[in-house]
């Protein structure tokens, strides 16, 4: 793959958009993602990360140090659980499932960068696999790949509480990957 460069990918995935669309509609829907992609700069800044794209109710981004690839997904997932972001018009909030919930998938491998005449792209097998595994991630929660979880030092580690899981990835055939609990408490 021509100019690529190892990075890990960080792909993010709104729970039911379909759904809370077909309840609250285009504009309220469109406005929770609007304030989860404001959230999500300030967070990119504080780990380092590139915005690659937005695509509806999923995000990807990229960054050199896994580290802060998991640090961001651990943080946008911790202050979605304290610091809702509602879909619903305030009349009618506390409706079931009324909130911005994530699934976040994270892969290390190699990707080239481009820009194109529709803004930036980032290709490669490595992105096809963090969006694929995403969809192993309960709402809430984070996936990542052995090649992530490889790079991440011995205290990183064992400060996370994994659950083995197989996916079955399209043209890869089984690939382990690990649940990543995310811790409630706050950093010191």
């Amino acid at each position: 793959m021509p100019n690529a460069r190892q990075f890990t990918i960080l792909y993010g995935d709104i729970v039911r958009t379909s759904a809370m669309i077909a309840q609250f509609g285009d504009l309220a829907v469109l406005n929770a993602i609007r304030k989860l992609l404001e959230r999500l700069e300030v967070f990119q800044k504080a780990h380092r990360g590139q915005f690659v794209k937005s695509l509806g109710d999923s995000f990807l981004m990229i960054f050199d140090e896994v580290s802060d690839a998991l640090s961001l997904a651990i943080d946008i997932q911790r202050s979605l659980q304290v610091d809702y972001i509602e879909v619903a018009p305030p009349r009618i909030r506390g409706a079931y499932d009324s909130v911005i919930r994530l699934r976040v998938g994270l892969h290390t491998g190699p990707v080239s960068l481009i820009e194109t005449v529709y803004g930036r792209e980032i290709l490669g097998q490595a992105v096809v696999i963090a969006a694929r595994i995403t969809a192993y991630a309960d709402p809430g929660t984070i996936v990542m790949t052995k090649a992530v979880e490889r790079l991440l030092s011995g205290k990183q580690r064992a400060a996370l509480t994994l659950t083995e899981v197989s996916a079955s990835i399209k043209h890869e055939g089984i690939l382990q990957i690990s649940k990543v609990a995310v811790p409630t408490e706050t950093k010191p």
